[in-house]
């Protein structure tokens, strides 16, 4: 007899955002800075916390991951859409497309 899921839980507050950034954009964030989140659809800018740097690349697309989080105590921001974060310390850089898991 096999077992079925018949609940999945999902934590939205905080969010995490991932975002893929390329390689001249490494050495220039840490832990504990901020940027801020766009989300696709909806109005307003939402600061978010660098909580992960990846240290290791994609060989394929010379790109590194980032994870932010950002809080979200009302739920008025859904998981799983699109976002672009544009990180204060990358200013020359363009927003970085993004999602919100």
């Amino acid at each position: 007899m096999g077992r079925k899921t018949i609940l999945k839980i999902a934590q939205i507050d905080p969010l995490l955002v991932e975002v893929a950034l390329p390689l001249e954009a490494y050495g220039k964030l840490r832990v504990g800075m901020t940027g801020m989140v766009i989300p696709e659809g909806l109005k307003g800018r939402y600061s978010a916390s660098i909580t992960v740097v990846d240290s290791v690349f994609d060989a394929a697309s010379g790109m590194f991951g980032v994870r932010l989080e950002m809080k979200n105590r009302r739920a008025s921001i859904p998981g799983g859409i699109r976002c672009q974060v544009d990180f204060p310390a990358l200013e020359a850089m363009a927003p970085r497309q993004a999602k919100l898991k």
